[in-house]
């Protein structure tokens, strides 16, 4: 005897293919006077020095490993690579706070997705130099 799990009366979902992003002209809102985390917020958010200690060296080691593949992927101008990149790196930057870097992070993504790589080598360009700032900040908290 077999039985039949489903019938032909239960519907068959099909998934739709995602929606190309949308081209953005200009970076994504980023509220005005957003200034990047201060020791004291970051003790405040995670609760200790120690923790704070580990979460910047963790986060800071994982940024620079990112940042270094962003760089060979943004060479190679593959157009997956760098949006892979750049989604790891504003998932960092989202947790310590750099609501600015991570806004232009997630309007790199879509670009990248819509243009491509080379089309938006110089913001690509911009961000790193300005992660790489951000970086040195969070090294000398």
């Amino acid at each position: 005897m077999v039985t039949r799990a489903f019938s032909n009366r239960v519907p068959v979902l099909k998934l739709a293919p995602s929606p190309s992003p949308p081209l953005l002209a200009g970076p994504a809102y980023c509220p005005a006077g957003i200034t990047w985390p201060t020791r004291t917020s970051l003790i405040e958010i995670f609760g200790s020095d120690e923790v704070v200690d580990r979460v910047l060296v963790s986060l800071m080691d994982e940024a620079r490993e990112d940042h270094a593949l962003l760089d060979q992927a943004r060479t190679c101008a593959d157009a997956p690579w760098v949006v892979e990149r750049l989604h790891r790196l504003v998932g960092s930057l989202a947790f310590v706070g750099a609501a600015d870097l991570e806004c232009r992070g997630e309007w790199l993504i879509a670009r990248v997705q819509a243009q491509g790589v080379v089309a938006n080598t110089p913001q690509l360009r911009a961000f790193q130099c300005d992660l790489r700032a951000y970086i040195h900040y969070l090294s000398q908290l």
